[in-house]
């Protein structure tokens, strides 16, 4: 034990999930009991362990439901972005989803767009990408890391599929 004992304070909340790899968690900026877990681990290692897709809570990670299955299936989801803009719904928010390379899958899905809280996704950048930020003094401008293509930019949100 390295002398912290802070376990006591903790409650796993995903243990009955489709899986405990997360490479992702983000909390919707204006509702905070609206919380989006990316399944699979961002950081591709030879032991890496693919996702389910994305997970999301309504009630403060009480209970979750998972979107984006067959899509986001065996791939990792390293950032999930809640547009600031239309945040605070549980059902009409714009989400981003970042699909990295895991050892499952050599195929990423790009950078993933939903306008439904993570009910249908439309791809809006391919590559396999594993950031993402929002301009928080512009909101309508994003920026993306592609892995082996460097840094892009978008500005009102690409509404077709780029490919790096």
């Amino acid at each position: 034990m390295n002398g912290f004992r802070c376990t006591r304070h903790w409650t796993p909340l995903t243990d009955g999930e489709c899986s405990l790899a997360i490479g992702s968690l983000t909390l919707d900026p204006v509702a905070p009991s609206i919380v989006y877990a990316g399944t699979g681990e961002a950081n591709l290692s030879v032991d890496s362990y693919y996702g389910c897709g994305v997970l999301r809570s309504t009630d403060g990670a009480a209970t979750w439901t998972r979107l984006g299955a067959p899509l986001l299936a065996n791939l990792s989801i390293s950032r999930i972005l809640v547009d600031q803009a239309t945040a605070g719904s549980p059902t009409t928010p714009t989400v981003f989803a970042a699909t990295n390379l895991n050892n499952a899958t050599s195929n990423c899905q790009g950078l993933l767009k939903s306008t439904n809280s993570g009910a249908t996704w439309t791809g809006v950048l391919g590559g396999c990408v594993s950031d993402l930020e929002q301009d928080p003094s512009n909101p309508s401008t994003l920026y993306a890391g592609v892995q082996f293509n460097g840094v892009y930019k978008a500005i009102k949100y690409a509404s077709n599929r780029v490919q790096p």
